[in-house]
């Protein structure tokens, strides 16, 4: 019977394991040949990658912006200063429409007008916080009028239209077109072009982002009039990290530094505070005239509170002083300050808003 079963067991072709029996692992030490797995499900295989499919995809930057917002942030934190009286009226007459009247009573010359203003905002929405076209226009006592049409064609070209009339004559007519692509954005300007007097300016920006923190650009100023051409070339770097943001904007003739710090809550939660530094080199006429500002702008969201201010190299110094009064009365209450210490000047003004 012992021989039987081992010559049984050398003849016997591999297979599976039979059903209902339980196959006994191969020996390692020789006599049974190792058996089959054929009939064992197999684990499924890792599909085969190549050397391009495993390299990572290259990293995408955001978009920069346009090369004229690159000292936007420190800017937005400066005060806009005011002499005298004003008042505001703003009313919506409909969720596309809205006037506004706006009344200043000044000693100074010209200071006092009175200004009527209509929006229009269309209804295709681009962003949750954004519509086009929008159609802006504000003309005061004497017609003087500025008027602005903003339409977004595609979601990366956007176009600006801006006339102004003053004394009966157009002191203004700007054209301007924006490309935003991936990681750059481009614009062209048209300003104040005659074709049949020969003269008029032309712009262009390009704005590159190179790395998640670093932007470059330039700029090109062609100026002509039927007896003078001129161009003019800047350069210009950005490097943004978190809450803040240095820029560096420098030609020829003008150099503008800029620093911008969003600073978190210094004194209670939900306090905001952001600073902007400025520095800004002139050369014109063989003069040449440099200035240094530092602004500040405090938010008070619980107290519905805003303060603005400024001081520069000039000794010129300057506070808004914001209140909203909340809901239901759509009420803003403004006071301004400013004195210039060179001039001997200085200028303070009241304002009431109401309505949104």
């Amino acid at each position: 019977m012992g021989n039987n079963n081992v010559a049984y067991a050398k003849n016997a072709e591999p297979s599976g394991a039979s059903p209902g029996r339980v196959q006994p692992p191969p020996s390692s030490m020789g006599g049974l040949p190792p058996k089959s797995d054929a009939g064992k499900p197999q684990p499924p295989m890792a599909p085969k990658t190549t050397a391009a499919a495993a390299a990572p995809a290259p990293k995408k930057f955001p978009n920069p912006g346009l090369f004229e917002e690159l000292h936007k942030h420190s800017k937005e934190v400066y005060p806009l200063c005011f002499d005298g009286f004003r008042m505001v009226l703003q009313k919506g007459l409909s969720n596309h429409f809205q006037v506004n009247h706006t009344l200043n009573l000044s000693g100074a010359p010209g200071g006092s007008a009175y200004h009527f203003g209509a929006t229009y905002v269309g209804g295709a929405l681009t962003s949750p916080t954004e519509a086009y076209p929008v159609i802006l226009g504000d003309i005061d006592n004497t017609g003087n009028l500025q008027a602005q049409l903003i339409h977004q064609f595609t979601s990366r070209i956007k176009s600006k239209a801006v006339i102004q009339v003053q004394n009966k004559e157009y002191a203004m007519v700007q054209i301007d077109a924006d490309y935003k692509g991936d990681d750059f954005s481009a614009a062209a300007t048209l300003a104040n072009v005659d074709v049949i007097a020969g003269s008029g300016v032309v712009v262009g920006h390009y704005l590159q982002r190179l790395t998640e923190h670093l932007d470059l650009g330039a700029e090109c100023v062609y100026h002509y009039t039927p007896n003078e051409e001129n161009a003019s070339l800047t350069y210009a770097a950005r490097y943004t990290s978190g809450d803040w943001e240095l820029a560096l904007q420098m030609s020829s003739r003008n150099w503008h530094a800029s620093y911008f710090h969003k600073g978190k809550d210094c004194i209670d939660t939900g306090i905001e505070h952001k600073i902007g530094v400025n520095f800004e080199r002139m050369s014109m006429g063989g003069q040449t005239e440099s200035v240094v500002s530092l602004g500040w702008d405090v938010d008070i969201p619980k107290a519905h509170v805003g303060i603005k201010g400024k001081i520069d190299t000039n000794w010129t110094v300057g506070v808004v002083y914001e209140k909203k009064i909340a809901p239901p009365l759509p009420f803003v209450f403004v006071l301004s300050g400013m004195i210039d210490h060179l001039k001997n000047q200085s200028r303070f003004g009241i304002a009431l808003q109401l309505g949104g």
